[in-house]
């Protein structure tokens, strides 16, 4: 609850709004400019929090039109990689994700634990993928139910436990299918989606923006754009700054409709009482959720001093999600799910060097923020969760995963 909580606030919006504010005045935004940044991030928070409203009355037309920006986005970068990113830049990156070696001396340790969070969607998010699933009806997500809209929607009851199909032979046959469309989406679509978005950003960012510049201020989205300037003009200006805008945008969309989602789902599913009260209709505690989300977003939307740093504090507990929402995977899968289907090693291989990886990246970014041995407060971390994650497994255990 408490990583959705820092993790749900409006910083992307906010730097997307420098993106925009840099279209507005033709030029990289500076401290002169805050008040309008602020503004226009306010504005782009407001539209994110109306659009989710109206739930699945507007879903699968917001999918479309993502995947439209999507296309448009990855095809301007590819056209603006070939023409301008030197042949010598793009095979030090592509070369660089197949290497290993020391961190370079200097290096922010807390911006590489952001950028290797955020490159795979960050930690909560990637553990909020199921709902996605769930609410497309993937597998048993169809018996399960899914949080509909406030505006058009109808009561679903959802189950708060999931359920477990038997596992019989047809079952099982049911389950491979659905379990290669799940294969294809995270090893293809997402996977390979996010390895090409991380090759595309780090080349635009090694061969268009000079090595040392130091990032961040009020202008932290325009800078490539800056770059392109200098050989389409005030067309690739607008050109770039727009693609930034909408990944940025994009991005806080998805962002505070999952982690709204999963605070609902935890509270829905540990409290039995609240279920009684609210008469088994999630949506009543969505949007008590999705009400006390616009109050902190506004009071954030307040305080936030510098976009960057903002998004480089969010990015870092998001990467710690990985390490303990790996551990926690590993338990559900192998305590909960029936043998026939629970993941096979290789599998769990790659979720414990997840959680060796980021937990190494959550190591550096307590050092430095807290100047201090940053093992023993995440061992104290780790431990708290861990009971917690005890106390929540027990709870489940008695309430029963349905078959």
């Amino acid at each position: 609850m408490i990583t959705c909580v820092v993790c749900i606030g409006p910083g992307w919006a906010i730097t997307s709004a420098t993106a925009w504010t840099a279209i507005l005045i033709n030029k990289m935004p500076g401290p002169e400019q805050k008040v309008t940044v602020m503004v226009w991030g306010m504005v782009w928070t407001a539209l994110v929090l109306f659009m989710l409203l109206w739930g699945r009355k507007v879903e699968s037309t917001l999918e479309k039109i993502s995947w439209a920006f999507v296309a448009a986005i990855v095809g301007s970068m590819v056209i603006l990689l070939i023409g301008y990113v030197p042949a010598e830049s793009i095979w030090r990156v592509t070369k660089g994700f197949f290497s290993f070696g020391m961190i370079p001396e200097g290096a922010d340790p807390v911006l590489l634990g952001g950028f290797a969070a955020y490159s795979a969607a960050g930690g909560i998010f990637n553990i909020s993928s199921s709902n996605w699933s769930r609410d497309k009806g993937y597998g048993m997500g169809k018996e399960v139910g899914y949080i509909s809209g406030a505006i058009g929607g109808e009561k679903i009851d959802v189950h708060p436990t999931g359920i477990v199909f038997r596992p019989t032979a047809e079952n099982l046959k049911r389950w491979k299918d659905w379990l290669h469309f799940a294969r294809l989406d995270q090893w293809i679509i997402f996977g390979l989606g996010c390895w090409i978005g991380m090759w595309l950003t780090v080349n635009f960012a090694v061969g268009l923006i000079p090595q040392g510049t130091k990032l961040g201020g009020w202008a932290v989205a325009a800078y490539q754009g800056d770059a392109i300037r200098k050989f389409l003009g005030t067309p690739g200006w607008v050109w770039v700054q727009l693609i930034g805008f909408w990944v940025l945008f994009g991005t806080q969309l998805g962002v505070t409709d999952s982690a709204t989602r999963q605070m609902a789902d935890m509270l829905y599913n540990l409290w039995p009482g609240l279920r009684s009260w609210i008469k088994g209709d999630i949506r009543i505690i969505y949007y008590i959720v999705f009400a006390l989300v616009v109050i902190w977003v506004i009071m954030m939307v307040s305080v936030v001093k510098l976009p960057l740093t903002y998004i480089l504090i969010q990015a870092n507990i998001a990467g710690f999600v990985f390490v303990y929402g790996g551990i926690q995977t590993l338990v559900v899968n192998h305590k909960f799910l029936p043998k026939a289907i629970r993941p096979n090693w290789f599998e769990d291989l790659m979720v414990i060097c997840m959680i060796i990886f980021y937990g190494i990246f959550s190591l550096f970014a307590v050092n430095k923020a807290f100047k201090t041995t940053g093992w023993v407060i995440l061992l104290i971390v780790y431990l708290i969760v861990l009971l917690l994650g005890i106390v929540d497994l027990a709870k489940r255990k008695e309430e029963g995963y349905q078959e």
